[in-house]
């Protein structure tokens, strides 16, 4: 798989808030902990969560297709298979990028 910088996965445009100047975006996902914010890096950006969720939460907050990407955990690339076991926490790196196909 190559990976260039323009294949990043866009998140920013769905989810950056509006009427308000900040560096932050926040997802709006209710989780079991409510009241207890988290603070990931995604893709470089802070990304403010309201609770602790796993990848595979992240990916449905996002509406991405988890077939359809590759995802690094705290320089780990997990398998598909360890989404739903992965929970972010605060200060977590995560890095998300599309497959590329062609020839």
């Amino acid at each position: 798989m190559l990976y260039q910088e323009e294949d990043a996965i866009d998140w920013r445009s769905k989810f950056l808030e509006t009427g308000r100047q900040t560096s932050r975006v926040r997802c709006g996902i209710k989780c079991c902990t409510a009241g207890t914010s988290v603070t990931i890096i995604l893709n470089g950006d802070p990304f403010d969560l309201s609770g602790p969720l796993t990848i595979s939460e992240l990916l449905a907050v996002l509406e991405i297709d988890a077939r359809r990407v590759a995802v690094e955990h705290n320089l780990v690339v997990l398998k598909r298979a360890a989404f739903e076991g992965a929970i972010l926490r605060e200060g977590d790196q995560v890095e998300i990028v599309n497959f590329v196909g062609g020839g």
